[in-house]
């Protein structure tokens, strides 16, 4: 009986290449985990900014408002069905969304639930846009 010293240069070779796939797995998930918590931060701050302008528009909507024109404010009020641009806060206290933009479009909803022949609700959408750096 002889007894092996040592290793071979094949199981060497073996341990080598199991430990370089589990290492550029763990990095690879790394990588991936920090893309996605970055992602979040915008997601968040876009979220934000669109509640902001649906809020907005909230506070406003009444026919006191001066912007709802009293004289047109009732049926047929005929906003305008398009998207708006709404500028992104600036400066220190501002976005920090790459090429960030917010739009917003106010419509008369188009269910009529006191039958007078209008709608009985506005409806308000954001959107917020950005690009995410590579």
């Amino acid at each position: 009986m002889t007894s092996e010293r040592g290793v071979t240069f094949l199981e060497i070779l073996i341990a080598s290449l199991i430990t370089a796939l589990v290492v550029s797995g763990t990095m690879m998930a790394y990588v991936t985990a920090v893309k996605i918590s970055r992602e979040a931060v915008f997601v968040s701050e876009a979220t934000a900014f669109a509640v902001q302008t649906m809020e907005r528009f909230r506070n406003r909507m009444a026919c006191d408002d001066a912007w709802l024109d009293p004289d047109t404010c009732g049926p047929g009020l005929g906003l305008p069905n398009v998207w708006t641009a709404d500028v992104l806060p600036g400066g220190a206290q501002g976005s920090t969304l790459p090429g960030g933009a917010r739009v917003y479009k106010v419509t008369e909803g188009p269910d009529d639930f006191d039958g007078d022949g209008v709608g009985d609700y506005y409806r308000v959408m954001a959107k917020v846009s950005w690009v995410t750096p590579q």
